[in-house]
């Protein structure tokens, strides 16, 4: 009898635990129906994985939004299977939807990166066309909405035309951007046609692009923004323009901002462009040269994926040199100056700021940069500065370039006056399947720092400069493969 009485009590106490445990899932509808998506973002819909999503009204032509928040357990992958028609917007965490007829939209949650249970909102994106504008600025700019977590969204869709000075056969995208105090950021850019939308996460769309025909087309922009401190902020702004292609031995005339491009080469030698800058401006005065120039290949199958190298590898006055590399397929790049935020509310005029000539590098030239043949590393390389050569670019190579995945280096700094934090290093590495690029920093040097990347990017270079108090300075680095 007590043994009976001990098994009833412990199949009551399963189902309390069961029906608690029910109780406390939220358990999401099968269905949803949105109807009259506008302009203003929708309140956060309740969905699941494998809820059912169904937007009706939608108007042929028009760009519609799907943003998932307030969603701790979401994929922040874009995670479309493409079925729908849902265009994951990079790594924005919201999807893109272009209607092709007036009706309906239905999918799953999961395609628009619910992995378990979240939220839904939706927003039917209004076309603005102020050429003076094209551009999101956190510090004047309300966001379309902010998450639970304080990250804010942001957009804006542009009719931007191609009649005015635009050769329309030979188009690039030149995003320019200002961050401050940033926790968490990410842009995306989209190109829209009739039919289509080619993201800036797709390679022909970081390229140069093809739009004879056509004499406009609709941009969005988006940012993701999640900041240190209320006093940051973020600013992008879109630009559409012609490639100012470079001829070998021929300067140029430089401008900002502008994109530049250098054709493929059949000769094996490494090149350098050589920067002549006007008076009174200097490698701090050029946001791409303190940050990066985003150099990416013009077209064929690497269209738009970085190419490794355009990176300063010497200052001398008024004249910088930048290391290419081989010439092994026509590629573009990047270059304006660093601009304040204020700059960002104003028109930003092309203006003349020096010379650019693409060259050979001299025997001279190319041995004040380290190369590290990871195939052949043997133990730690010894980086040297000095009052004359105050900046030092290392770059990485090998015959495979999955050898340079998955590294560790170790920065050491065992001479010199490291007081100042005058010396810093930064470290530049991209992936394969990315447009994009990563820079970490260290500007503290009186600490020892270890660069880790993971198993799917690999390290491209190292720069190590000091160029406000000049002094003499070793480092060592050391490479665990």
């Amino acid at each position: 009898m007590k043994r009976i009485f001990l098994c009833l009590l412990a199949c009551v106490l399963t189902l309390a635990s069961c029906s608690q445990e029910q109780e406390g899932k939220i358990v999401p509808p099968e269905t949803v129906s949105v109807e009259n998506v506008s302009s203003d973002i929708s309140k956060s819909v309740l969905t699941g994985s494998q809820t059912t999503v169904t937007l009706t009204g939608l108007k042929e032509g028009e760009l519609y939004g799907i943003y998932s928040s307030d969603n701790p357990s979401r994929s922040l992958d874009p995670d479309s299977d493409g079925s729908s028609g849902l265009i994951p917007a990079g790594n924005t965490g919201s999807y893109l939807y272009l209607a092709d007829k007036d009706g309906d939209l239905t999918f799953k949650g999961s395609e628009a990166g619910i992995q378990d249970v979240g939220a839904l909102r939706f927003v039917n994106y209004a076309v603005e066309s102020d050429n003076a504008g094209f551009v999101i600025n956190s510090k004047t700019d309300a966001p379309l909405f902010t998450a639970a977590d304080g990250t804010a969204f942001y957009e804006e869709y542009y009719e931007i035309p191609l009649t005015e000075g635009i050769d329309p056969e030979n188009v690039a995208v030149l995003s320019i951007n200002k961050s401050q105090s940033v926790m968490n950021r990410a842009t995306y850019y989209g190109v829209v046609t009739e039919n289509a939308i080619k993201g800036s996460d797709e390679p022909e769309n970081c390229g140069v692009m093809d739009l004879s025909g056509k004499e406009s087309v609709r941009v969005i922009n988006q940012m993701k923004l999640r900041l240190r401190t209320n006093k940051g902020g973020s600013a992008v702004r879109i630009a559409l323009c012609n490639p100012t292609t470079l001829v070998e031995n021929v300067p140029s005339e430089l401008t900002s901002p502008g994109i530049y491009r250098v054709n493929a080469s059949d000769s094996t030698a490494e090149y350098v462009l050589e920067l002549t800058l006007d008076e009174g401006l200097g490698l701090y005065d050029f946001d791409t040269l303190i940050n990066n120039s985003r150099p990416r290949y013009a077209s064929g199958e690497k269209a738009g994926r970085v190419k490794n190298y355009i990176a300063p590898m010497s200052v001398s006055g008024d004249s910088i040199l930048l290391y290419v590399g081989k010439l092994d397929q026509d590629f573009i790049f990047d270059f304006y100056r660093l601009y304040a935020f204020e700059d960002f509310e104003n028109a930003i005029n092309e203006e003349h700021v020096g010379k650019i000539e693409l060259r050979q590098i001299t025997d001279d030239e190319r041995a004040k940069m380290v190369s590290i043949d990871i195939d052949e590393y043997k133990g730690p390389v010894d980086i040297k500065l000095t009052e004359d050569d105050p900046l030092r670019l290392v770059v990485f190579t090998a015959d495979d370039s999955e050898n340079l995945k998955g590294l560790k280096i170790r920065l050491d700094f065992v001479d010199g006056d490291f007081t100042d934090d005058g010396l810093m290093c930064k470290s530049y590495s991209s992936r394969d399947d990315s447009r994009g690029y990563r820079q970490n920093l260290l500007q503290e040097a009186h600490r020892d720092k270890t660069f880790v990347y993971d198993q799917n990017e690999h390290v491209d270079y190292l720069i190590f400069e000091d160029l406000a108090c000049p002094s003499e300075n070793v480092i060592r680095l050391t490479i665990e493969k």
